[in-house]
This record gives structure tokens, sequence and C-alpha cells, in this order.
């Protein structure tokens, strides 16, 4: 069952930092998840799988300042 977190609108710092880091951590979950996944299939099938990576790095790499796509 999804849980779901709130917090007052003037809650401390360390509060809202605390919560902000879970939500990082439950996406990585979710993202090594679907990420697995589609390896898996990728595997099942025969299909190649790396080029899907190679996607997700290059939009993080935007992120991180480098490559503008």
């Amino acid at each position: 069952m999804k849980k779901s977190w709130t917090l007052a609108k003037n809650a401390p710092e360390s509060e809202r930092f605390a919560l902000q880091q879970l939500a990082r951590e439950q996406m990585k979950e979710r993202l090594l998840r679907d990420i697995r996944l589609d390896i898996e299939i990728c595997h099942l099938e025969g299909w190649q799988y790396k080029q899907y990576l190679q996607e997700l790095l290059d939009l993080i790499s935007h992120f991180l300042g480098g490559k503008d796509k």
C-alpha cells in the first residue's frame, strides 16, 4: 500500500528536507525496478536494452550541465 506524506506549510526545514530525501529514495527504488524489469524483458525477448539506458544517461546529463538535447 502506498503511503502518503504531508507536512504543514510551516514545518521546520529539517522535516521538509527529510521528506524530500525520502521521496528521492522512493523514486530511485521505482526507477531501479523499472530498469530491471525492462532489462529482464529485453533478455527474454532477445532485444537490446543498452540504448534505453543510454537515453536515460543522456537525460540525466542534461540536468548535470552535460550536452543539451
